[in-house]
């Protein structure tokens, strides 16, 4: 294991070897009716759409309403998408997903079509209560023909024996101040960017939760600052993963 970031330490704007994989923005909600999606999909298609966006059908959509509500692991699940060229738009019937593929168009840019889809969704009418709100970020670290947990700050042991180059899933919850991680490190861990290039290597995906405990006026009014707080809490976690010889690996940039 090499030597682990100091927490005081400046974090880099960007990385000249860049693993970020997918970054997702995800709100959760109550609706109205049971026509959320169909609503969603048509007043965002129309603000967001381009000559590429084409409404497809997720194999959610095809489970009866009824039996999607009574599985936790289902109730969320986005029934449809469409691409514009830059981001992959999904909606469910309690849900609404922002996702950027590498290339990754950097925090501003993110931030900004979130705040954007967040002002269409509210005008949509649809949704009765905010419920949550996720940050996650998928990076697979690529430093080697071998991917091993050592490039990161992870000293895993089971008995007598530590966990180095093997193939390993790990997933659990780490608590902050102002919203909850979930952490999962795997390897290997293959990934194929909507460019066709392939990405190998050690997976870091870290899914940074916030519960909404307001009324929703106030949930969209301070999303704009709670978006920059649970960005700072993702960014500064995932950076405390890395070894100070992965972070000079991947070659970080400073403002």
């Amino acid at each position: 294991m090499g030597r682990p970031m100091v927490a005081s330490e400046k974090l880099p704007t960007r990385l000249g070897i860049e693993p970020l994989i997918e970054a997702l923005w995800e709100l959760r909600f109550k609706p109205r009716h049971d026509a959320a999606a169909a609503v969603l999909i048509g007043r965002l298609l129309s603000a967001f759409g381009s000559s590429e966006s084409v409404p497809q059908r997720l194999p959610a959509a095809d489970l009866p309403l009824q039996m999607r509500d009574m599985s936790p692991d289902l109730r969320y699940a986005v029934t449809l998408r469409f691409w514009n060229g830059r981001f992959f738009i999904s909606v469910g019937e309690r849900s609404v997903v922002l996702s950027c593929p590498r290339p990754y168009v950097g925090w501003k840019a993110f931030k900004a079509q979130i705040e954007a889809l967040a002002v269409e969704v509210r005008r949509s009418d649809v949704v009765e209560n905010c419920e949550r709100m996720s940050l996650k970020y998928i990076d697979i670290v690529e430093l080697g023909d071998k991917p091993a947990l050592e490039w990161l700050d992870a000293d895993i042991r089971l008995g007598e024996h530590r966990v180095q180059g093997q193939a390993t899933a790990l997933r659990t919850e780490l608590v902050s101040e102002d919203c909850i991680h979930l952490v999962q490190v795997g390897l290997p861990t293959e990934a194929k960017a909507v460019s066709g290039e392939m990405a190998k290597g050690v997976m870091v995906d870290v899914d940074s939760v916030v519960t909404n405990n307001h009324e929703s006026a106030k949930f969209w009014d301070s999303l704009p600052t709670a978006l920059e707080s649970v960005h700072g809490s993702n960014k500064k976690l995932f950076f405390s993963l890395l070894t100070k010889e992965t972070l000079k690996a991947l070659k970080p940039e400073y403002e």
